[in-house]
């Protein structure tokens, strides 16, 4: 997880929208970095339910409210078997997370390390009938000196199932694109952050060799331009992404926009913030504007669009 940062004003393409923040809540141990709990924000209104046991086996909680989950995740392979069983889990985030941290949470999650008998009859898709450690591991921990939480409880409070987190610092660049305005967002700072996130020179260019530019007007700093492109003469470009196999034609200025694989954009035509997806085509002496343009769509000469979506009703939108 790491720590969201409160966007700066960026208009995004296509019509105008409220910015939807989703937030959770969390809970982690700072003592071991246990993940005890995990619930959507908007599931509450004004008071948030916390059980008391919770405090009581781990002495300390830390609360969050504005981490971002960054979806990578390390499990072990018992959870893997568990899921072919329990088909009713579709995913990790949603349903998977919760369930293991209420079973982590459990009374019987420490009578299973300790063998003890549960009063509940077990079945075979009982989470803890996969959760069983092997006898080496057992005895590994039974003889070491190691201990999770500070000497106070036995190694792992006694859990079997266990689930944990690592939480950033804030100094790590980390961004999530499953939205529209995170996607744009990236886009326009990747070339920033690039030279720190990869240790490359600042002077590397992002131009490919391999593309083919006859304008002298394209802003090497700001512009990234993919191979087998090609760009004519008397085109301005600022502040964009030019992928691969495009063709930008005699005295078009683009700026602010991203533009995807095989991308054809006619002569004398004026890109301002816009996202144009795969293949798509822009006639001669268009001018458009704080657009999404869908792939494979073809843009009728003369056109002139702001905050639109212009998509075939057929085709689905790919982002």
């Amino acid at each position: 997880m790491f720590p969201y940062v409160s966007p700066a004003a960026l208009t995004v393409p296509g019509p105008k929208s409220k910015l939807k923040i989703e937030r959770d809540v969390v809970g982690v141990d700072p003592v071991t970095n246990q993940l005890v709990l995990l619930a959507s924000a908007s599931d509450f209104e004004e008071n948030l339910p916390f059980q008391l046991n919770l405090l009581k086996k781990h002495g300390r909680v830390k609360l969050f409210s504005k981490l971002l989950d960054s979806h990578l995740y390390v499990i072990n392979h018992w959870i893997i078997d568990y899921l072919t069983n329990e088909q009713s889990i579709s995913t990790i985030k949603g349903e998977l997370l919760p369930h293991i941290i209420s079973k982590q949470n459990s009374r019987k999650n420490c009578l299973s390390m300790q063998n003890l008998p549960d009063p509940v009859v077990n079945n075979e898709n009982d989470i803890y009938q996969f959760a069983k450690e092997d006898e080496l591991a057992v005895n590994i921990r039974n003889i070491s000196l190691y201990n999770d939480n500070d000497n106070i409880c036995d190694t792992y409070r006694n859990d079997t199932i266990r689930c944990y987190t690592y939480v950033a610092s804030g100094n790590e660049f980390a961004v999530r694109a499953n939205t529209l305005f995170e996607f744009y967002k990236i886009n326009r700072e990747i070339l920033e952050k690039f030279p720190d996130l990869t240790k490359l020179s600042t002077d590397t260019s992002a131009i490919s060799p391999y593309a083919e530019i006859l304008s002298t007007q394209l802003d090497s700093k700001s512009c990234t331009v993919g191979e087998h492109s090609k760009i004519a003469e008397k085109t301005s470009i600022k502040s964009s992404i030019i992928s691969s196999k495009c063709t930008i034609k005699n005295k078009t200025r683009i700026s602010d926009s991203i533009i995807m694989n095989g991308v054809t954009i006619g002569e004398n035509s004026a890109i301002t913030n816009c996202i144009i997806c795969n293949d798509a085509i822009v006639s001669d002496n268009c001018n458009i504007k704080d657009c999404i343009i869908g792939s494979n769509y073809v843009v009728p000469k003369d056109s002139s669009y702001s905050q639109q979506v212009l998509t075939d009703v057929d085709r689905l939108m790919e982002i």
